[in-house]
């Protein structure tokens, strides 16, 4: 990672601003709509065992360039055509219900480095060339693998993906785990009791 990029992630306090709104947006998800192990249905019927065991989506947070090329966004986008939502402007509670939309149409979130939500509802296709660079591991699912590569170029300055399968959040920085949030720390704190 270079050294800019490093201190605009690092001390740019509306890029930490961003950040932690986005980390109680996907721990709420993950609270209120994943399985515990206790919870988990086991069957879907067939006999065969739903690995899926809740929403899961990735996001990018951009620097101010565009990653066009690599998008595609998909039918459904919660803030096309409406005014301009920045993450450290707004409550993380407006961004629940496009958030969990992405989740259910398996699309990507993508932040823009000013904080705005560009894209709710993407399709991403990394680059060849991210897919030496990027640390990936046997056993991370398809979002992950994306999340990582993604986060190889210089546009990008994090990725975060929330599992489907245990609800834990796991942040890249240039195509490397940085922080994995494992469900089981927030989980608590985050329950929506209200309707329970």
């Amino acid at each position: 990672m270079s050294d800019s990029l490093g201190a605009t992630y690092h001390d740019d306090p509306r890029v930490t601003v961003a950040e932690e709104n986005l980390d109680q947006v996907l721990k709420w998800i993950s609270s209120n709509h994943s399985y515990d192990d206790s919870e988990q249905p086991g069957h879907n019927g067939s006999g065969y065992v739903n690995e899926e065991t809740g929403p899961g989506t990735f996001l990018l947070y951009l620097t101010e360039d565009a990653i066009d090329e690599y998008v595609t966004p998909m039918d459904a986008n919660g803030f096309e055509g409406s005014d301009p939502m920045y993450l450290d402007e707004q409550p993380h509670t407006q961004l629940y219900e496009p958030f969990l939309e992405t989740c259910e149409q398996d699309g990507a979130i993508i932040v823009s480095g000013n904080g705005r939500i560009n894209t709710v509802n993407a399709y991403l296709e990394p680059p060849e060339k991210t897919k030496d660079e990027a640390d990936v591991t046997l056993g991370m699912g398809a979002k992950h693998i994306s999340a990582a590569r993604m986060s190889v170029l210089d546009e990008v300055l994090f990725s975060k993906a929330l599992s489907s399968s245990t609800g834990d959040i796991t942040t890249f920085v240039d195509g490397k785990t940085q922080e994995l949030i494992e469900r089981d720390d927030f989980i608590g704190d985050w329950r929506d009791t209200e309707n329970e």
